[in-house]
């Protein structure tokens, strides 16, 4: 991770290939060496960015157990970056998603983000164990950003296997006035078993 995110935050690399293989990783909100935040330290980037595994799905992000797992996070500015490929496995989205756009009040919004066969596995969990209750924690969290909050992003041949009890596979909350819910953003050929839901938009922010 600390090598992947070095190359990222090189403005004039344009194309990296991570091996296949597992690799461990921290949830992202940590910032830890080894957290896959993307955040500010990318939002000065003139150059758009594409990040794929060597082979489609042959990388896997595991978070080890871990709670509050944001396996890729979003964040402060951050933008047009393609992750191809890869799927987040083994930890619990505890009141946010395994992979979240914004959600921190004062920063910037992430934008022209493009989420490209990804795979968010069984182990990733939740508690959404009822039908009608409990929808705290979900695959991908699409949250609140300062001024125009995230916007222009792409979610495509995405597959979520929702049976460790996630509450959806796309979910849109939180947000006001100065800091907007998301825009602008396409789901497109969505693959998703066992959540409790598919997709929810949330009321009233969005």
């Amino acid at each position: 991770a600390p090598a992947l995110l070095s190359a990222i935050a090189e403005d004039t690399v344009t194309g990296i290939v991570v091996a296949n293989g597992a690799y461990q990783v921290s949830p992202a909100g940590a910032k830890r060496s080894v957290s896959l935040w993307i955040g500010a330290r990318f939002a000065g980037r003139t150059n758009p960015v594409t990040v794929r595994a060597e082979t489609a799905g042959g990388v896997t992000f595991d978070g080890g157990g871990a709670t509050s797992f944001g396996c890729i996070s979003f964040e402060a500015g951050a933008h047009d970056q393609t992750w191809d490929g890869f799927r987040c496995a083994n930890g619990q989205a505890t009141s946010t998603g395994v992979v979240p756009f914004g959600g921190y009040t004062g920063l910037a919004a992430p934008h022209h983000i493009t989420m490209r066969n990804i795979t968010i596995m069984a182990s990733c969990t939740g508690r959404a164990t009822t039908a009608s209750g409990s929808t705290w924690d979900h695959a991908f969290y699409f949250s609140q950003a300062t001024g125009t909050g995230p916007h222009d992003s792409v979610l495509e041949d995405i597959t979520v296997d929702g049976r460790g009890y996630l509450a959806s596979a796309v979910h849109f909350d939180h947000g006001d006035a100065t800091h907007p819910n998301a825009s602008n953003v396409t789901v497109r050929r969505l693959h998703v078993t066992g959540t409790q839901q598919a997709i929810i938009l949330w009321t009233p922010p969005v």
